[in-house]
């Protein structure tokens, strides 16, 4: 799957400024949209745009559109499609990018989170990708690959703790009073 995304202003709407957590100021209303290409048409397969705005005084998704030329495949859409994804864009990936001296609106969103991960896929290809994510994030891991694979940061230890099942990790660290100790 070939998604891509990207964050935009609103063309209409009252302008008002939200201070995210990071100290970084988000100008809202935002439209977030998210779509597949066809792989070699480049017309969408499917879109969805989002508008998020302020609703006492935080960023809340207001309007969700979805379209596709072929209709809807509404079991699909309850099953795997993750609502809260273009909230998280304006209040955790767009502040980002602005303390790290991005443009939100150059960068294309991290598509992944639009799409909920099908649970059968724990390939131990995958949990091999997850341990190494894991180890190279250290802590924190869980909600910075929550955000990235679109799922609970309880579903990523999950996977932390299948892979060390599958020794694809070794032994989980024993802990102590006073917190971690390595094995």
């Amino acid at each position: 799957m070939n998604l891509r995304s990207r964050l935009e202003a609103a063309p209409d709407g009252r302008r008002r400024a939200w201070k995210a957590p990071n100290g970084q100021t988000v100008v809202l209303p935002l439209l977030v949209t998210a779509w597949e290409p066809h792989p070699l048409t480049g017309e969408y397969l499917w879109k969805v745009t989002a508008r998020v705005d302020l609703v006492d005084r935080k960023p809340q998704t207001v309007e969700v559109v979805v379209s596709t030329p072929d209709g809807l495949d509404t079991a699909h859409l309850q099953r795997d499609f993750r609502w809260a994804t273009p909230a998280d864009v304006v209040t955790q990936w767009a502040p980002q990018q602005l303390a790290d001296g991005l443009d939100p609106f150059v960068e294309e969103p991290p598509p992944e989170g639009w799409i909920a991960f099908e649970r059968q896929e724990l390939t131990d290809e995958f949990l091999q990708q997850i341990g190494a994510e894991y180890l190279e994030l250290g802590r924190g891991y869980t909600s910075a690959l929550a955000a990235k694979y679109g799922t609970t940061p309880r579903t990523v230890r999950s996977w932390v703790e299948k892979a060390r099942e599958r020794g694809l990790l070794g032994a989980a660290p024993k802990r102590g009073k006073t917190g971690v100790i390595e094995p």
